[in-house]
């Protein structure tokens, strides 16, 4: 097992195909394939489900997912301290799960490279879990979740409301069905698809939705990825809830439909953590104010 290709299963998890993968690797598809099926074999065992319309990871591949995602973050990290201190840039290290490294650091960071231009990011995508445990080891100064962490050893600064959202195809039935804001008896007859627990699932559907005890949601498929979700839902395989970041560029262009669900809104708040007795250095101070003072929120 090499870099290579835990590089290459990642990308095919994140992006959900083997020739996006390769895309955003600028390889082959056929080195994609190549990398992924010499993985599996050393391991000995299937990591990714392959059909006409969907890659998706197993459960192997959800746990060899989780640890990949985490060896590339930390192999990216020593290089940013090394190369940093050989040059003497100044740099900043965050580590953030998928809503906020994807659709909230990439605008702050260009607010902030504004004002300080030489200032340079490393920015890891990890779980919820991983977040906590760099943060109270002291490996990173700062994260950002939809988790807070120990009140007591932690700042935990609220700093956007994440609505989740339903999704679901592009077509005049769910239109229709979702013109008053989605259902609830809906979400568990419409065929559904569940995200499995990983870094591009960071909350909980029994804790935000209103599902009632007893009744269980009709699952058709379980994804291991945001965007691979909502190709799926596009494909019309089924319905799902999303954060409405993630939802809203496919909603936009008529790709699927989202919803609020009927009688309120499933809320979820982003969190600015950091130890409390961490030592920062000046920038990643410099950052944490220009974040608290552009997108803080009320507690």
């Amino acid at each position: 097992m090499d870099f290579r290709q835990l590089e290459a299963f990642v990308a095919v998890v994140d992006q959900g195909s083997f020739s996006k993968a390769g895309e955003k690797l600028y390889l082959t598809q056929p080195t994609i394939s190549a990398h992924v099926n010499t993985l599996e074999s050393e391991l000995g065992q299937q990591l990714l489900v392959r059909n006409n319309k969907l890659v998706y990871v197993n459960e192997a591949g959800q746990m060899l997912y989780k640890y990949a995602v985490r060896l590339l973050s930390l192999r990216a990290l020593a290089v940013s301290h090394l190369v940093g201190a050989d040059t003497g840039e100044e740099s900043i290290d965050i580590m953030a799960t998928t809503i906020p490294a994807k659709y909230m650091i990439p605008s702050l960071i260009a607010g902030f490279r504004q004002r300080y231009p030489n200032i340079g990011f490393h920015i890891s995508r990890c779980t919820p879990e991983e977040v906590t445990a760099m943060i109270l080891a002291d490996d990173v100064h700062i994260g950002m979740s939809g988790t807070p962490i120990e009140p007591n050893l932690c700042h935990n600064d609220p700093i956007a409301v994440d609505n989740l959202v339903v999704i679901t195809p592009n077509i005049e039935y769910y239109r229709c069905l979702g013109a008053n804001g989605f259902p609830v008896d809906a979400l568990y007859t419409e065929p559904f698809i569940y995200m499995t627990g990983n870094a591009a699932n960071p909350y909980d559907l029994d804790k935000y939705l209103p599902l009632s005890e007893g009744r269980k949601l009709n699952v058709v498929s379980e994804l291991g990825d945001t965007e691979m979700t909502i190709r799926a839902v596009e494909e019309g395989i089924g319905i799902s809830v999303v954060s409405e970041f993630a939802a809203e560029d496919f909603a936009k262009f008529g790709r699927i439909l989202h919803f609020y669900i009927e009688g309120g809104q499933a809320i979820r708040k982003l969190y600015l953590v950091r130890r409390k007795k961490a030592h920062l250095s000046r920038v990643e101070q410099l950052f944490i104010d220009y974040v608290l003072a552009t997108c803080k929120i009320h507690a």
